[in-house]
């Protein structure tokens, strides 16, 4: 049990951490005054990787029956609640601030990639749905994420994919289903360091030939890219694999701040809160924008507090709780109330 508590809490940390990070970079990309490309760039790198892998790392293999129903219950019923919500919002700022920015109903019906502006978060759900329900149906029955059918899914959808992707530019599916290929690998990595201690010379002998291509990569003038939403890994397969080593310096460094009082009370005080944030915090971002809000820093601290806020009221009712938070039950003690997870886990 205490295992399993350490993880949870340094797994609230890393969330507290990525979500910040992206908060910022959804602010930032659209500030003129500061190298926005260098910044993606780096975020690309280290974010959305990262967030599959750790979702990796607290996997837990589970009947499949079971496993379903648990991530309806805490990502496909807060995705779809969240999506009205903000529908519902983005409709009422419409009436009252000049041009309009409703999707078209046929975006809605098809998510992903095609969700944008206050809605450009929500590829992330979809996608972690889709992600953990294939994993786990080869999962369930061959838990070990070095044995052979693990080691296939992930290596053959990664292969498979990309190929795809050079062979026919632009297809798509929806809800993200066409992002696969790259996010069961990374939530694949992220179970095997739960095996860290057992398999670490092949763990750390893999990191180390991934950075090695990566420098002859560099030195013949490739350049790196991971923007996940859009499907840009470049340069195809490597630059997936150096979102490997991204993800798991990131995660030594979240587990570095555990042991930081102050700072990973604030993080893990943030990770909790870390779903709500997800969805909400590009409305008001842009809602910030549209009544003139221009100051990097102003638009960070409330499309940050704001969704996190917003928390209080969720937590009030087992209704929102229900369809919000994907749970009925309110937190049992002061601390744990502080907020909702992005789900990584299986139980």
């Amino acid at each position: 049990m205490q295992i399993a508590s350490d993880r949870k809490a340094w797994g609230d940390i890393a969330k507290g951490v990525g979500i910040l990070a992206i908060v910022t970079s959804h602010v930032v990309v659209h500030d003129k005054t500061l190298p926005s490309d260098t910044y993606k760039m780096v975020m690309g790198l280290v974010n959305m990787p990262t967030f599959f892998v750790l979702s990796g790392t607290m996997f837990r293999p589970a009947e499949m029956g079971s496993f379903f129903a648990r991530r309806v219950r805490s990502i496909a019923v807060p995705y779809f609640a969240f999506l009205l919500l903000v529908t519902l919002l983005v409709a009422a700022r419409d009436v009252v601030l000049p041009n309009p920015s409703m999707p078209h109903l046929w975006q809605f019906l098809w998510g992903g990639e095609e969700l944008k502006g206050d809605f450009g978060t929500f590829w992330f759900l979809s996608a972690l749905f889709f992600t953990q329900l294939l994993y786990n149906l080869v999962a369930s029955r061959h838990p070990d994420p070095t044995g052979l059918p693990l080691v296939l899914l992930a290596s053959g959808i990664l292969l498979g994919g990309t190929a795809l992707d050079q062979l026919a530019k632009g297809w798509a599916l929806p809800w993200s289903l066409h992002l696969l290929p790259y996010t069961v690998p990374l939530f694949w990595f992220g179970h095997l360091l739960q095996r860290e201690q057992q398999h670490r010379t092949l763990i750390y002998a893999g990191l180390a030939a991934i950075g090695v291509a990566t420098l002859v990569a560099l030195s013949q003038g490739f350049h790196f890219w991971i923007a996940m939403k859009g499907r840009q890994i470049e340069p195809p397969v490597i630059g997936l694999l150096v979102g490997f080593v991204t993800a798991k310096l990131a995660i030594s460094i979240y587990r570095l701040t555990a042991v930081v009082p102050g700072i990973s009370h604030a993080l893990g005080f943030a990770g909790k809160r870390s779903l709500v944030i997800l969805c909400l915090h590009q409305f008001v971002h842009f809602s910030l924008r549209r009544v003139g809000v221009e100051t990097t820093w102003i638009l960070i601290l409330f499309a940050f507090s704001l969704p996190a806020l917003s928390v209080i009221f969720f937590e009030r009712f087992a209704w929102s709780r229900a369809i919000f938070l994907g749970r009925t039950k309110p937190r049992r003690n002061v601390e744990a109330a502080t907020g909702p997870a992005i789900p990584v886990a299986a139980a």
